[in-house]
């Protein structure tokens, strides 16, 4: 990676409606809280890529999202080892939130800049008065496109309150951990589209099956997270236990009809 230029923000014209002026702030999206990418990246590239976004709004061009300084000069600016620096711009790049080039290109003309505005529309222009004390009247109309408002699968966060739910329910012991195979499996089903809601529900499921409690041939407890977010498929018929599951019988084993005992070993095998 060079020591010199060129950075890029990728698509900052399109979350940045400010087309012929520097404001003395920049558009934070909500959408960030949800952002798969953002959130998978590690703290330093996380802190960092917010900085770079506001050395990216002083370039002369507001629309162009360019930061025309070596590295050196931004870690000064950022307060950060050079070091850390450029492995945060390294992960940032991998994950779409920037460009890298090795030689500075020159700033778009008013006729790019007028190209810009007409082709983000979506978003008009705000009136402010830009004082120290700062009294803003914002007008806006905008229309999120289906990349802005997309859901996408949650950070560490959400997929620890999966587990915390799933220790709660089942009484795991306090030893339960969360290991790689857990946490993947549940990462799946939100990044397929489930929802937190759906996949407690499938938990629920699976612990109102007496067969998944123990009351099968075996007397063996199936409850682990894993299986239950094994697949969409798998998760939707935990939650389709909710409604039908039986009765769980204390103390006692079910006996099971020949048809019971087949569909038992298809799910033990994993068939179904």
């Amino acid at each position: 990676m060079s020591s010199k230029y060129l950075l890029r923000i990728k698509g900052w014209s399109s979350f940045q409606s400010y087309k012929d002026r520097k404001p003395p702030w920049i558009r934070l999206h909500k959408s960030l809280l949800d952002n798969y990418e953002f959130q998978m990246m590690g703290v330093h590239s996380r802190a960092i890529l917010p900085m770079l976004w506001l050395l990216a709004s002083e370039d002369a061009d507001p629309v162009s999202g360019y930061i025309r300084d070596s590295y050196e000069k931004i870690a000064f600016r950022l307060r950060v080892e050079k070091k850390t620096l450029l492995d945060a711009i390294s992960e940032c790049e991998k994950n779409g939130f920037l460009e890298c080039a090795d030689s500075p290109k020159p700033a778009p003309d008013k006729g790019v800049t007028e190209s810009l505005r007409n082709h983000y529309e979506s978003v008009t222009p705000e009136t402010e008065t830009e004082t120290e004390t700062e009294t803003e009247t914002e007008t806006e109309t905008e229309t999120e496109t289906e990349t802005e408002t997309e859901t996408r699968p949650a950070p560490s966060a959400l997929v620890s309150v999966i587990f915390d739910y799933w220790i709660t329910t089942m009484g795991k012991a306090s030893t339960a951990k969360l290991t790689p195979k857990r946490k993947k499996a549940i990462q799946a089903r939100l990044k397929d589209g489930y929802t937190i809601e759906q996949i407690k529900t499938a938990i629920d499921g699976c612990k109102r099956s007496a067969y998944h409690m123990g009351q099968n041939a075996n007397g063996t407890i199936y409850d682990d997270l894993e299986l239950i977010c094994r697949s969409g498929e798998k998760l939707e018929q935990f939650a389709n236990n909710v409604a039908k599951a039986q009765p769980i019988t204390q103390g006692k084993k079910q006996s099971e009809t020949p048809k019971q005992r087949g569909e038992r070993m298809a799910r033990e095998r994993g068939y179904v």
